[in-house]
């Protein structure tokens, strides 16, 4: 069931159960395993965020872009996601 939420000013319509899909389970496994490469963390992790923002990836990108002066780095997107999952968590509950 989509759950649309709202972080830091954005809107987010998040339409997986990201403690139960199976590909953000598998992404997170790949983040977490002390033995994954660089690349394959890498790659999870931008996987992970796409399955989770779904197909409003582009936009919410571009107003965290906006919202920080033009500026987008890994820790911004890190701690919008991380916010996204516990927002969707709490919706849930």
């Amino acid at each position: 069931m989509a759950r649309t939420i709202e972080v830091d000013g954005i809107e987010v319509t998040v339409s997986i159960e990201p403690s139960r899909d199976y590909e953000v389970i598998e992404c997170e496994t790949v983040l977490a395993d002390p033995d994954a490469t660089t690349a394959e963390r890498n790659r999870a992790y931008y996987r992970r965020n796409h399955l989770l923002l779904g197909e409003d990836y582009d936009r919410i990108m571009g107003e965290l872009r906006a919202a920080h002066d033009g500026e987008l780095d890994i820790a911004t997107v890190a701690s919008f996601v991380t916010r996204v999952v516990a927002e969707v968590v709490e919706a849930k509950n």
